[in-house]
């Protein structure tokens, strides 16, 4: 019984096997079907011939190519959905989507097992926080910057206080001086009247 029992479970682990082999070159075999689906509505779509896309081509193409305006229906894209589809697609951020971004994108896309809108809100939230770091950044170096300019104001308030110190010190000891000469000369004055009226 054991032994009927293992060539059993052999038998099925070989069919598995054989199986996932088989299921291998029918994604393979899809795969390439579609790319090339896709590189035939990617050069329809292309309709200056420049070997990129716009944005404008690809609104264009989403009005006017049956092939793409149906891939994007079973993707769940509208119209709506256009601009940030192309931002997503365009991965190296040049402004325009070139083939292999175009088929690799859109492939991708078709294949996942995710909704298209997660993949908006995942490509959204990627961006954000893109966007958040750099303004992070953006607000460590203001802060930098407040704290330099703050620690030069203070400087400057010190050297500014000290010599206002010493400009005060100065001015009584003027005062002073100057009360003293003055307070001499009226003492020397006041004499020379007394001895004039005597």
């Amino acid at each position: 019984l054991n032994l009927i029992c293992a060539v059993v479970v052999d038998t099925f682990a070989e069919k598995r096997e054989m199986d996932m082999i088989t299921k291998a070159q029918e994604v393979e075999d899809t795969e390439a079907k579609d790319k090339k689906t896709l590189q035939n509505m990617f050069d329809k779509i292309d309709s200056n011939g420049d070997g990129g896309l716009s944005f404008d081509e690809l609104e264009d193409g989403a009005r006017t190519v049956a092939e793409f305006r149906n891939w994007l229906r079973v993707l769940d894209i509208d119209g709506k959905d256009l601009r940030l589809l192309f931002m997503m697609v365009d991965a190296d951020g040049s402004g325009e989507i070139d083939p292999c971004e175009f088929i690799e994108a859109m492939y991708r896309m078709k294949s996942a097992e995710s909704k298209t809108s997660a993949r908006f809100v995942k490509h959204m939230v990627e961006v954000l926080d893109q966007k958040n770091d750099i303004l992070t950044e953006a607000i460590d170096e203001v802060e930098l910057r407040v704290a330099k300019l703050s620690k030069s104001i203070q400087s400057c308030l010190e050297r500014q206080g000290d010599a206002f110190e010493r400009m005060r010190r100065q001015n009584h000891e003027f005062r002073g001086r100057y009360e003293k000469v003055l307070d001499d000369k009226l003492g020397s004055y006041k004499d020379d009247v007394q001895s004039s009226v005597e």
